[in-house]
C-alpha cells in the first residue's frame, strides 16, 4: 500500500468516526418545549383556572429529566407564566415549588410530562398555589443547568469520536514507521 493511500484511508476513517458522533450528538438534543401558568388558587379548589383567578409572578418551576441527570429552575414570569423552550425528548418531572413559608400548592405538586417527535409541545402545564397561615420547614435542592439551547446536551460521543480518529491516526503513524523500517 502506498504511503498516499493509507493516509486517505486513515482520514476517511477519522472524518466518518467524527461524522457519527456528531450526528449521534445532534439526536440527542432533539427539542421541545414545555409551558404553563401559576395561579393563585382563589377558591382552593385546587382546579387552575377557576373563572376570575389571578397568576402569580416569581414562582420557582423545577424541571427534572426522566434519567434524573438533568434538572433546573425557572421562575414565572410577571404575567405566571413559564416556559422551558429547550427540552429534550423524553419524560420530564415538573413542578411547581413557591415558598413554603408563603404558599402551598393545591393541584399536583409535580406532574409527568411527556416531550417527542410526535409531540414536542407540552402547553397548559399549569399549576395553582394558596397562601398558607403556618410557617412551613424549607428543604435545600441543588440545581444543575441545562446546556443553552441548541447546544449539544452531552458532548461525550464527540469526544470519543475524535479520540478515536486520533488513535487510529498514532496507529497508523507507528505502522507506517515500521514498514519503512523494514
Amino acid at each position: 500500500m502506498s504511503k498516499k493511500r493509507f493516509w486517505v484511508m486513515v482520514m476517511a476513517i477519522m472524518i466518518l468516526g467524527i461524522s457519527a458522533q456528531v450526528i449521534s450528538a445532534q439526536s440527542q438534543t432533539s427539542n421541545g418545549s414545555i409551558r404553563g401558568t401559576v395561579y393563585i388558587d382563589s377558591n382552593g379548589n385546587g382546579q387552575c383556572p377557576d373563572e376570575g383567578e389571578p397568576t402569580h409572578p416569581g414562582v420557582p418551576i423545577e424541571f427534572v429529566s426522566d434519567d434524573g441527570e438533568w434538572s433546573t429552575y425557572l421562575q414565572t414570569g410577571e404575567n405566571g407564566t413559564y416556559g422551558l423552550v429547550a427540552a429534550g425528548y423524553g419524560t420530564w418531572k415538573v413542578s411547581a415549588r413557591p415558598n413554603a413559608n408563603d404558599f402551598v400548592v393545591t393541584s399536583e405538586p409535580t406532574l409527568n410530562v411527556f416531550i417527542g417527535s410526535e409531540e414536542p409541545v407540552a402547553l397548559n402545564i399549569n399549576f395553582c398555589i394558596r397562601e398558607t397561615d403556618a410557617p412551613v420547614v424549607i428543604s435545600t435542592t441543588t440545581t444543575t443547568i441545562l446546556p443553552a439551547a441548541g447546544e449539544a446536551a452531552n458532548n461525550t460521543p464527540f469526544t470519543v469520536g475524535l479520540l478515536s480518529g486520533l488513535a487510529l491516526i498514532g496507529l497508523g503513524g507507528v505502522l507506517f514507521t515500521k514498514k519503512q523500517s523494514l
